[in-house]
């Protein structure tokens, strides 16, 4: 087994909403080699956590779970279900109060446990999923997330949890001929390049995990060569980001005639990979994009197998796929993470979609699943052409934000449609345009909103575009 090398490759670890808004200011009007200081440190710290001895233990014991069978690999989920949910009534009263009632201690309990009810992020914002203080011994990080309806929800997280969820992802990308220590060009949400900069560097490095953080808020048109040039003077052959920007990137390329050769691995996640991008991406950069689906909650994650087919990591978390009703042959995520003790989530919602697909030939025996219809969003226009795409990650960190919505206007000024908690202050507005302007340049107000409408199937269409 190869070492890391404190590598944590494929994400952003400059996780600059992990910091008050004030370090973030601060970042920003640093010097350069500052700014690369920060992300070196950042990366050692973050590394040192996900990557320790047991990590490796964890992907060796994923992988050897890639020769099971069907019934074998659920054998093993209902077992490990079995167990974080003696874990969550022993432990949390949170969930003896919910599951009162169940008979839970039955033989039938796996009858019953499909029957439990169905768990929100709305109902956890601010309950005590376990009964007092954490054990020191968990090694407890403070994790967020914010979804597609822009609901912050922030919470602990165990670093057992965190290893195997890159054990995971590892696992599905050395299937791909990845190796741990290969070189990544990040294209993500993080404002890693202060939006004051109007000429290259839009990039920053993090020497201590081989990556290269790009900004997406400067690539258009006019810098889109600036960025081609140091990728291929980095000579960078594995490329990471969100769907969206990267078929951003690959449009841009395209539309100057380039297409671009030597990179050898396009790595997706955080949204849906949709069809037209997938096609654009490939297009350009002549290899297509590797996906998986997964949440911070680690309920359930989903791989893109060799066959560019997705199965369901069965060994990670117990998935089910509950039926929409009114649509036939789609199906929600609903999961029950098995390894973060210090915030056990029971039969959670996503609010994710599915639809189920046939089995697959190529020797993996998760479910298949079709269409990943949870993250499809639309991006907004800023005044020089560039696109901005998956904002989600500005309400974070908004706890008392309680359903968000973006509206761009016909003359691309900005309506936040904010569903505001009652102890919401104006000390979360001030952060929240604080937020905003960090990223975008353009007029920006807030209407806040008893409730925001919903399509047919219950989803939030995060952004909303006025006729241009």
């Amino acid at each position: 087994m190869a070492h890391l090398n404190l590598t944590q490759v494929g994400t952003p670890i400059l996780n600059l909403s992990n910091m008050t808004s004030k370090l973030e200011i601060f970042y920003q009007k640093t010097p350069l080699w500052m700014q690369n200081l920060a992300a070196n440190v950042k990366g050692r710290l973050v590394a040192c956590r996900r990557y320790s001895r047991d990590f490796y233990v964890a992907l060796k014991e994923l992988q050897s779970h890639e020769s099971l069978t069907a019934f074998e690999l659920e054998q093993l989920s209902i077992s490990r279900l079995k167990s974080a949910l003696a874990f969550a009534l022993a432990n949390s009263d949170f969930y003896r109060q919910r599951f009162h009632g169940f008979g839970l201690q039955h033989e039938d309990w796996f009858e019953q446990f499909v029957n439990l009810p169905l768990l929100d992020k709305m109902q956890i914002r601010e309950a005590s999923l376990i009964d007092g203080p954490l054990p020191g011994e968990w090694k407890v990080a403070t994790t967020h997330t914010s979804g597609t309806t822009g609901q912050g929800l922030v919470f602990p997280c165990t670093q057992k949890q965190e290893q195997y969820t890159w054990a995971t992802w590892w696992r599905y990308r050395i299937r791909h001929g990845l190796s741990l220590n290969e070189r990544c060009a990040v294209f993500g949400g993080r404002s890693v390049v202060p939006l004051s900069q109007h000429k290259p560097p839009y990039w920053r490095y993090s020497n201590a995990t081989h990556q290269v953080f790009y900004s997406m808020y400067h690539l258009n048109c006019e810098t889109v060569i600036d960025y081609l040039e140091h990728l291929q003077r980095e000579k960078i052959r594995w490329i990471h980001g969100y769907p969206s920007v990267l078929a951003i990137l690959a449009g841009l390329l395209l539309d100057k005639g380039i297409k671009v050769s030597g990179v050898q691995w396009i790595t997706t996640g955080a949204e849906s990979l949709l069809e037209h991008q997938n096609d654009i991406i490939s297009k350009a950069f002549g290899t297509f994009p590797i996906d998986h689906y997964g949440q911070a909650e680690g309920v359930a994650n989903i791989s893109m197998c060799k066959n560019r087919r997705y199965h369901i990591d069965e060994d990670y978390s117990f998935v089910e796929l509950v039926p929409v009703m009114g649509r036939a042959g789609i199906f929600e995520i609903v999961g029950t993470n098995f390894y973060n003790n210090a915030y056990p989530l029971i039969r959670y919602r996503t609010g994710d979609l599915v639809k189920v697909g046939p089995p697959c030939d190529c020797g993996l025996a998760g479910r298949v699943v079709e269409d990943i219809d949870g993250r499809k969003e639309e991006g907004i226009r800023l005044s020089n052409g560039t696109i901005l795409s998956r904002l989600d990650h500005i309400f974070k960190d908004m706890t008392r934000v309680l359903e968000a919505q973006i509206i761009q206007r016909s003359d691309l000024s900005i309506q936040l449609r904010i569903v505001k908690a009652n102890d919401y202050t104006s000390e979360d507005e001030y952060k929240l345009l604080s937020e905003v302007k960090m990223r975008i340049h353009l007029p920006v107000h807030i209407k806040y909103v008893a409730k925001l409408p919903r399509s047919s199937t219950g989803k939030l269409r995060f952004v909303i575009h006025e006729e241009f």
